[in-house]
């Protein structure tokens, strides 16, 4: 349901913090004019190194995913990574969506 809500509220982009094993980014389809939708997947670098190199061991990862899935790699507890992640990869001029996986 959240998803589909983001979707519709004109959201372009969909913030997963501690995404760990989380496939949304896989999962969600969007509508031809929403293809600019980014997925920004954070977690700690260990655990975006599994899911990456287990998604792309299956061949998870289609053209499509790969165009709008953001991954980053970062220690959230840390408040200066955490600001510099938004500053600098969330583009802060649009509307996001946040989700705690």
């Amino acid at each position: 349901m959240f998803a589909f809500y983001t979707i519709e509220a004109s959201f372009l982009q969909l913030v997963i913090l501690g995404c760990g094993m989380d496939t949304r980014a896989l999962r969600l389809k969007f509508e031809t004019e929403k293809d600019n939708v980014k997925i920004y997947e954070l977690d700690l670098p260990h655990v975006i190194d599994y899911k990456q190199n287990l998604l792309e061991s299956i061949g998870a990862i289609t053209p499509d995913v790969a165009k709008r899935r953001v991954v980053i790699s970062a220690d959230l507890s840390q408040f200066e990574v955490r600001m510099v992640l938004f500053l600098h990869t969330v583009d802060c001029s649009t509307h996001a969506s946040v989700a705690m996986a």
